[in-house]
C-alpha cells in the first residue's frame, strides 16, 4: 500500500475525530476535550503537509532536458506509462545509455539524452517503454 493511500486515509479518521471532538467540545466546553481537539487538528495539519510534501516523492528539479531524437523528459511525476519510438539512423546521437560526450554525467534537473531517452524526475505509475530501431 502506497503512502499516499495511507496518509488519505490518516487525513479522513482524523477529520472525523476531529469532528466529534468539536461536537463534544462545545456542548460541554470541558478541558480535555479542548486539549483533544487541539492536537486532532494539529496532527491533521501535519498529514496534509506530508501529503502536500508528495509522500515521499522527488521534488520537481530546476531544469528539464530532452535533447535526443525521440527523448520524453518529465519534470515531476506521471500519472500513466510513458513511451517513446525512434526508427532509422539519428545522425549525430549518442547511443541509448551511454554517456553525451562533453556533458557531465551528473547534475541538477532532469535529462533525456540520445535517442529513445526518457527521463523523470518524481513517479511513473505505469510501464516505461523505450524501441530505438537503427534501422531505417
Amino acid at each position: 500500500m502506497s503512502s499516499k493511500v495511507l496518509l488519505s486515509g490518516a487525513a479522513v479518521l482524523l477529520a472525523a475525530a476531529a469532528g466529534v471532538a468539536t461536537n463534544v467540545f462545545t456542548d460541554g466546553w470541558a478541558w480535555p476535550w479542548g486539549l483533544a481537539l487541539g492536537v486532532l487538528v494539529a496532527a491533521l495539519a501535519a498529514v496534509q503537509i506530508a501529503t502536500a510534501r508528495g509522500a515521499g516523492g522527488r521534488a520537481a528539479p530546476g531544469s528539464v532536458t530532452a535533447s535526443g531524437h525521440g527523448s520524453v523528459a518529465v519534470g515531476g511525476s506521471v500519472g500513466g506509462g510513458v513511451s517513446t519510438s525512434v526508427r532509422g539512423p539519428v545522425p549525430g546521437q549518442p547511443v541509448p545509455g551511454q554517456p553525451v560526450p562533453g556533458q557531465p554525467a551528473s547534475g541538477g534537473g532532469v535529462r533525456a539524452d540520445g535517442a529513445g531517452a526518457v527521463g523523470v524526475g518524481g513517479e511513473v505509475d505505469g510501464p516505461v517503454e523505450t524501441q530505438v530501431d537503427p534501422a531505417p
